[in-house]
């Protein structure tokens, strides 16, 4: 346990201190999202510098040509075109904007792997290693009490997942929209149900198992958007050998089974103190993630596949 505290947030034990922890992370969500901006402005800066303007392309030329060729029709028609220069203004105007979206889709990637990499190094340290519950998972305990290191580790995960969900929300060009805020809904639930009902360390060890694979993930992302190749395409390797391991092996082997056949033991004792939509909140939970991680799993096979016919790796696929 780590002793220190932070100003801006409580990190005292309330009975129902899965509403503190709902708080402190809108807190850190309302912080993140000014800090978030800051982040992506330097990764953009970092990116572009990595990624100068296509050979060929004369942005400054062609500025003066941009309001015509993007308006089309009677615009064009009123330009003095000579043969062949439209159809170079047009081809500038299409790489400079595949390089702004590069460079907008890295940046975005490199505050996420930030993130995720600071959550998974703090997990390993805190959980990952020698916690008796690896070896048992019948020895989670129930606890009246949440310790400041797990109660902010939990509001950072709901700071992150609460702001990306209504991101996603309202942000229609997101791609796996649909799946992605099925995943934040779910995980959000879960955490109030663990913290709310004392399952603390069981609620921590899945946000860490969760964080494994997104670290390496989003860090390939950026490695790529950063042009540094070949070490994307390794990290990549990493991350589908991660996700194989905690997204399917761990979550399945342990978690899955954990909630399905090990807590419904305790829940039959006549002493439990928790009423029976505890468990089946957790059973729903983590089955419509396990579902996801599967769909996610087929994601990632036919961008490997692609990559082996074509030479190509897409990386565009979830984030989760």
């Amino acid at each position: 346990m780590l002793d220190f505290d932070l100003p801006f947030l409580d990190l005292s034990h309330p009975t129902t201190f899965s509403f503190k922890v709902m708080l402190n992370g809108t807190k850190l969500g309302i912080f993140w999202f000014f800090v978030k901006r800051m982040l992506m402005a330097f990764f953009r800066i970092l990116i572009s510098l990595r990624n100068p303007v296509p050979e060929n392309t004369d942005p400054h030329k062609y500025k003066s040509w941009q309001a015509a060729v993007d308006a089309g029709g009677a615009a064009l028609e009123k330009k003095d075109f000579v043969p062949g220069e439209l159809e170079y203004f047009q081809a500038c105007n299409q790489k400079i904007r595949e390089r702004r979206e590069k460079i907008d889709e890295s940046a975005e990637q490199s505050q996420q792997a930030l993130f995720h990499n600071f959550m998974a190094i703090a997990g390993y340290f805190r959980w990952g290693q020698d916690h008796p519950a690896w070896d048992d998972c019948s020895l989670f305990t129930i606890t009246d009490e949440l310790e400041p290191d797990m109660h902010i580790y939990y509001a950072l995960a709901i700071a992150w997942y609460g702001e990306k969900f209504f991101e996603y929300l309202f942000d229609t060009t997101k791609k796996d929209r649909i799946a992605s805020l099925i995943h934040d809904l779910i995980t959000i639930v879960l955490i109030f149900d663990a913290t709310y009902f004392g399952y603390n360390i069981w609620g921590c060890l899945i946000i860490y198992v969760h964080e494994i694979a997104d670290a390496f993930l989003t860090s390939a992302k950026s490695l790529r958007g950063l042009n540094v190749q070949p070490l994307d395409e390794i990290v990549f390797a990493g991350f589908v050998i991660s996700w194989l391991y905690s997204r399917l092996y761990l979550y399945f082997n342990w978690f899955f089974y954990s909630m399905w056949y090990v807590f419904p033991k305790s829940f039959a004792r006549e002493d439990y103190p928790h009423p029976d939509y505890v468990l089946y909140v957790g059973q729903y939970g983590m089955t419509g993630l396990g579902l996801l991680h599967l769909f996610w799993t087929w994601v990632i096979y036919k961008s490997i596949r692609k990559k082996l016919r074509t030479g190509v790796l897409k990386q565009d696929h979830m984030n989760k």
